[in-house]
């Protein structure tokens, strides 16, 4: 089976955070061993790290510098990643959606507005803001004022994008978002999930967020 540029991208983010199971990885290319698929992704991000992509959004250079508020750090891979993505998101001319699951201080919230969204554009944030296991002792109303704080300063550089903000756990936030599936206009066209880390979380999100994946979507 061929691969498309949602499954790419599905796999893409699977490897670097390998929550799903092997049989997954392979679903989209059998013949492929799991240490071949990681191999390739992992080369993938090291060739684009230092790559500068024409992007559509409001801040070419991918920095998130200015009064920002930040005391974690785990989208290095991202960085890695993602400009080169941008590229590949469809070339339509409606506002375009964008779905993130699992926002926590808003760094990668803060990336999607400076580097892939236009004007107009809409991202929805779903997180519960109240962490998970890995976050015992960790002030979350605290994280959540910091999001508040980034978003804040971040759609100043991009005023007429549309960022919502949904405070719900996922299932009940995607299941919402599909009332709208028969309606091209309200599919997402880049997904990106990192909620919860437990592994039944992990593959509910991903197969719910897939069915609210637009054609051609990332």
């Amino acid at each position: 089976m061929p691969f498309t540029p949602s499954r790419r991208t599905f796999l893409a983010a699977a490897a670097a955070t390998p929550l799903l199971s092997s049989a997954m990885l392979r679903a989209a290319e059998p013949d492929l061993s799991d240490e071949d698929l990681l191999e390739r992704v992992l080369a993938a991000a090291k060739d684009t790290y230092d790559a500068k992509v024409g992007v559509v959004g409001v801040a070419a250079a991918g920095d998130t510098k200015s009064n920002y508020e930040f005391t974690q750090d785990w989208f290095q891979y991202g960085l890695q990643l993602w400009p080169h993505l941008v590229q590949h998101l469809p070339k339509h001319q409606d506002p375009r959606r964008i779905l993130e699951i699992g926002s926590f201080e808003g760094r990668s919230t803060v990336w999607l507005i400076e580097n892939m969204m236009r004007p107009y554009d809409e991202l929805v944030c779903i997180d519960t803001w109240a962490g998970g296991e890995e976050h015992s002792k960790v002030n979350m109303g605290e994280v959540e004022a910091r999001f508040d704080h980034n978003i804040a300063e971040a759609t100043k550089k991009n005023p007429h994008a549309k960022i919502v903000k949904i405070k719900d756990v996922s299932t009940w936030g995607l299941a919402k978002q599909m009332d709208w599936l028969e309606n091209p206009l309200y599919m997402f066209d880049f997904i990106y999930i990192d909620g919860s880390h437990q592994a039944p979380d992990v593959l509910c999100d991903a197969v719910m967020a897939w069915r609210l994946l637009s054609d051609g979507g990332l």
